[in-house]
């Protein structure tokens, strides 16, 4: 099946942003959620369910599937419901989520018009167990999916009566037809920073726990091409520490600055890499 070209829109990096209507955890914000490389929300331990986060994207976009990683630590939601608002006010409800102590922590949601097959083919996450349609009443409210400018994650249950918890969010699609030419050149830059990884080889096709662990991106969860070390220590592809600069002149794992000059190539783990590629 061919390939749609989507993107990840919760992503700071392209200024979308999020927001709770509870205070969270120090160090565990709302942002973690849309941030390439951190750790998730936590809310005050005082809180408790429904706790509502809001996301906003810079330009609208048309909705092709929503990723929800349920767990952080210990912490596993047990029920949520995902909202739109198009183009009026109202929010447009698109589904509740329901997740047992042994369900996969990710649930995927797509837009039925264009189909599980074409959103699993078409994004770079490949551990997704099972994709569920968002169901609409109206042909009129799938209209209003390809005009999506906000989405609002409403957590109403925790397993454990735990503080309200959430792991990551990812939302995949295209930038609406109804963008005006100022709003798509912004896109256009954006492009540039959302763009997936060149296609890999055979061997980096395999499945996550076939790859060596040192060999994976601790970021996109993907096998590396050319790795650097960071001034953290950590090690990234040089693709996606320079994708972060673009926009934030820092390491991102401790937040302290840091520029392109700062990312020093890992040579030993390179050669091993080409290597392994090459088999």
């Amino acid at each position: 099946m061919a390939k749609a070209e989507l993107f990840n829109f919760a992503d700071t990096r392209i200024g979308t942003t999020i927001s709770s209507n509870y205070p969270s955890t120090t160090g565990y914000e709302p942002t973690n959620l849309i941030h390439p490389s951190a750790a998730g929300f936590l809310s005050e331990s005082f809180v408790r369910p429904p706790v509502e986060l809001t996301l906003a994207f810079p330009y609208s976009l048309s909705l092709a599937a929503i990723l929800i990683n349920s767990r952080i630590r210990l912490y596993h939601v047990k029920h949520l419901a995902i909202s739109a608002q198009c183009q009026s006010d109202a929010w447009l409800p698109l589904k509740r989520l329901a997740w047992d102590t042994k369900s996969s922590e990710v649930a995927a949601v797509y837009n039925p018009e264009i189909g599980a097959d074409m959103c699993a083919s078409s994004i770079p996450e490949r551990h997704i167990q099972q994709w569920q349609p968002i169901h609409l009443g109206r042909a009129s409210d799938a209209r209003m999916l390809h005009a999506v400018r906000c989405l609002k994650i409403r957590i109403t249950g925790m397993h454990d009566m735990s503080v309200v918890a959430l792991g990551g969010i990812k939302v995949y699609g295209q930038p609406s037809q109804q963008m005006t030419h100022g709003r798509d050149a912004k896109f256009t830059a954006a492009r540039r920073i959302l763009a997936p990884p060149p296609a890999l080889s055979a061997a980096a096709q395999l499945p996550a726990d076939r790859i060596p662990p040192e060999f994976i991106d601790p970021i996109t969860q993907e096998a590396m091409r050319d790795p650097v070390v960071l001034p953290s220590n950590n090690v990234v592809d040089r693709s996606t520490i320079h994708r972060h600069l673009q926009l934030h002149q820092t390491d991102p794992f401790t937040g302290l600055p840091m520029s392109q000059d700062d990312a020093k190539p890992a040579l030993l783990l390179q050669i091993r890499i080409r290597d392994w590629r090459q088999q």
